[in-house]
């Protein structure tokens, strides 16, 4: 499964806070509502994480190991976005190429449900995944210190900063904001991490945030950033952190939100949100050349969105796969894996993911493998 936090790391952050609405109250027991579907849905969401965890505790664990905290790390950020994706418009449903869907989008909720399925699905489920998250990543911490990008790799970087940023345990940010501080310089760790990092531990403290990450959605339904500190330097810090372009971010976020009822959303350009349903919904009618058209157009919107070219690549990649096209297929996940594929999705992952079955046989699906695990051609 990718990976879809190096892709959209900031849109899915916010999640919770969008509504600008009332909903039912959310029952103390599933089942005593007004939604019986979205109970049920509830339900089948969290047998499926349930099955996710079961499984990798039965592996031997060994936590003193690099490779097994780096593999647990990992699983952690699987089920993660794995939950979040139904969160309507998660970095998984965002891309279009995760196996993860969003039920509340397959089953097209009424905004009522949709509301009622955020504030539940948040506390019961989500709010309580985040608690076991941190209290595994306290114990590797204890072990092997901060995943450090010189020793244990970018991704496992990314995936310990994401399991802290969605941590409840506030004093644990902060501290994780301290050590971050200190390697950012280095590039030790991510620069967005650290970004969102220092903007969620500020606006807690009732600081003024630097890089504009976060803030609430109106009751318009469009986005609401916290105070920013000095805004008229905010493209400067936030270019400095390779973030995305801070106009492009609004209108991203902007469209997780939910538009009040019985008024439809203002027409905006198509950003890369819009062209990246677009390249989903194409690839679920199967119109292949659609599908890699909006997924090549998604990569001249993402400006310098760390990961996305490597993920839409990927995307188009799959598109030639299922409909047969195994010559570009190839050249396409070529192209991938030189702008930094495996930062996203690891050897097995390809080798799992049924899109590429097509491939498997052929043998140039070997030297794909390898250059995956080569990482990056330096560009």
């Amino acid at each position: 499964m990718i990976r879809r936090e190096a892709l959209s790391i900031a849109l899915f952050v916010l999640v919770a806070s969008c509504g600008g609405g009332r909903a039912e109250p959310v029952p103390a027991r599933p089942g005593a509502s007004a939604y019986p579907r979205v109970d049920a849905d509830i339900d089948e969401i969290e047998r499926q994480a349930s099955g996710m965890e079961e499984a990798f505790d039965k592996r031997p664990a060994d936590r003193r190991s690099r490779e097994w905290a780096v593999a647990e790390l990992a699983h952690l950020v699987e089920v993660d976005q794995f939950l979040r994706a139904h969160l309507v418009v998660g970095p998984s449903a965002l891309a279009g190429t995760s196996r993860a869907r969003s039920l509340p989008l397959e089953h097209r909720y009424s905004r009522a449900e949709l509301l009622y399925f955020q504030k539940l699905y948040m506390r019961r489920v989500v709010a309580a995944f985040d608690s076991r998250s941190t209290r595994a990543l306290k114990e590797l911490l204890a072990i092997h210190g901060w995943f450090r990008i010189r020793t244990f790799g970018k991704a496992a970087d990314e995936n310990a900063f994401l399991i802290v940023q969605h941590s409840p345990d506030r004093s644990f940010q902060k501290e994780v904001l301290g050590t971050l501080e200190k390697l950012v310089a280095t590039d030790d760790t991510g620069r967005q991490g650290y970004a969102l990092l220092y903007d969620r531990v500020a606006v807690r403290e009732g600081r003024p945030q630097r890089f504009g990450t976060q803030g609430k959605c109106r009751a318009d339904g469009e986005f609401e950033p916290a105070p920013i500190d000095d805004p008229e330097r905010l493209a400067e810090r936030r270019r400095a952190m390779r973030m995305v372009a801070y106009d492009e971010y609004k209108r991203e976020v902007s469209g997780q939100c939910v538009p009040p009822a019985g008024r439809a959303r203002a027409a905006k350009p198509p950003g890369l949100a819009d062209v990246l349903a677009e390249a989903s919904a194409a690839r679920d009618r199967k119109d292949w050349a659609r599908c890699v058209e909006l997924y090549l157009k998604a990569r001249d919107l993402g400006g310098a969105l760390e990961g996305l070219e490597a993920g839409v690549l990927y995307g188009a990649a799959s598109c030639h796969a299922l409909g047969g096209d195994k010559d570009s297929a190839f050249a396409l996940l070529r192209e991938a894996a030189s702008a930094g594929l495996s930062k996203l999705v690891t050897t097995e992952g390809l080798a799992r993911d049924p899109d590429m079955a097509s491939l498997r046989s052929d043998p140039r699906w070997g030297e794909l493998l390898n250059a995956l695990a080569a990482g990056p051609s330096g560009r």
